[in-house]
């Protein structure tokens, strides 16, 4: 609690003081090693926020949930800090560990197209349009000429 308000008020620096003064007390270290991981990450620390996400993986254990949550973050984590590639493995990873659920299948296809591989794209756009084929985020990034249609913009043109 004391980290959010430090960070609430711009002091990232604090927040992470508080965290490491913290990990010591605590039973479950997972939550911190992921609010370690997000502040390392805004602060673009890539080693920093990486070694934190281990030590949320490690953290995590055999809790499946947790697992899938990790490598998760850490997909994002990795897209915010520039690193695609990487960010596209942890979120594979993730899936794999989902099956038959696909929880990061919009995030893959936004970074599918980012990077320009269609075969990535037409799959995960195939999952996301089964899910939900109402769904603005999937339309617009799957089916534009369908988007425009429905008077949703794609991005690349002004929209949403």
């Amino acid at each position: 609690c004391s980290s959010d308000l430090f960070l609430a008020r711009g002091d990232s620096e604090a927040a992470l003081r508080t965290l490491d003064r913290a990990l010591p007390r605590v039973r479950d270290r997972y939550p911190l090693h992921h609010a370690r991981a997000r502040l390392l990450a805004a602060a673009h620390n890539a080693g920093g926020m990486r070694r934190e996400a281990g030590l949320m993986l490690e953290a995590a254990g055999a809790d499946l949930q947790r697992l899938i949550e990790s490598h998760g973050l850490r997909g994002e984590l990795e897209a915010a800090l520039g690193n695609l590639r990487g960010s596209l493995a942890h979120y594979e990873m993730a899936e794999t560990l989902a099956v038959p659920d696909h929880p990061f299948a919009l995030q893959m296809a936004q970074i599918a197209s980012r990077i320009g591989d269609r075969e990535l794209l037409q799959a995960r756009c195939t999952v996301l349009l089964e899910q939900d084929p109402s769904s603005e985020p999937a339309l617009r990034l799957c089916d534009p000429v369908g988007a425009r249609r429905m008077g949703l913009a794609h991005p690349a043109d002004g929209g949403p």
